[in-house]
């Protein structure tokens, strides 16, 4: 089964697709709080949010509201750096848990979440009891050498340092290998809002397959 990614086209759905008015209401507040967020880092670096860096955080005002906080307290470089931040309070919860083993052809759940090029294993069937964190991880590219760029954030949670997952373009065989060996055994807890459709059945072989072909498709559309 093929899927179509939204944003392949330019275009991300409604933000009202699904959504309760209360969730959409909190959504356009922290679409608001983001167009005027100036992210700066402990060295004074600033720090642009990519156009998907938004779409994952507009369903996560808790995380938006310590975002600044945390970069604040990272030291940037150039190349791609992932950070784990311990803001020494609560501030939100683990939204992973562990769960029956699945391997590469085993149809399991999954869901495609905002911002996303490929799908995530998700836990439909069980009341997960999610753990509390202090912890914010973001995962910024600052750039390569060369390359006098503004370093861009490229995701963030609410939670500690996690392996990528296994459709991440840029992992090497390995490191795939490891992303696969991880999420075989977890998955994110089921949250609607945060989600772009229903979850579905499918394999881990599947969702890499697909998050392949919508990639190429992307860059076919930059080019033209």
């Amino acid at each position: 089964m093929t899927r179509q990614d939204p944003s392949a086209s330019g275009a991300l759905p409604s933000l009202a697709d699904g959504i309760p008015d209360n969730a959409v209401a909190e959504r356009k507040r922290t679409r608001e709080i983001l167009e005027r967020l100036s992210l700066q880092s402990s060295c004074g670096r600033s720090v642009a949010v990519s156009r998907q860096a938004k779409a994952i955080l507009e369903p996560h005002p808790d995380l938006v509201l310590v975002l600044s906080e945390a970069l604040s307290k990272v030291h940037l470089r150039r190349g791609w750096m992932d950070f784990e931040i311990d803001l020494g309070r609560r501030v939100g919860w683990e939204n992973y848990v562990p769960t029956k083993r699945a391997g590469l052809d085993d149809e399991i759940s999954f869901v495609m979440r905002r911002g996303h090029l490929g799908a995530s294993r998700v836990e439909v069937n069980e009341l997960c009891a999610l753990e509390p964190t202090a912890k914010v991880t973001l995962v910024i590219d600052g750039g390569w050498p060369k390359k006098h760029v503004i370093p861009h954030l490229v995701t963030a949670w609410i939670g500690g340092l996690r392996p990528p997952e296994p459709w991440e373009a840029r992992l090497s065989a390995r490191d795939t290998i490891r992303a696969l060996e991880f999420w075989s055994g977890h998955a994110f807890d089921n949250q609607p809002d945060a989600q772009e459709g229903r979850p579905f059945r499918s394999t881990f072989r599947e969702v890499i397959r697909e998050a392949k072909v919508t990639l190429a498709c992307q860059k076919i559309f930059r080019r033209n």
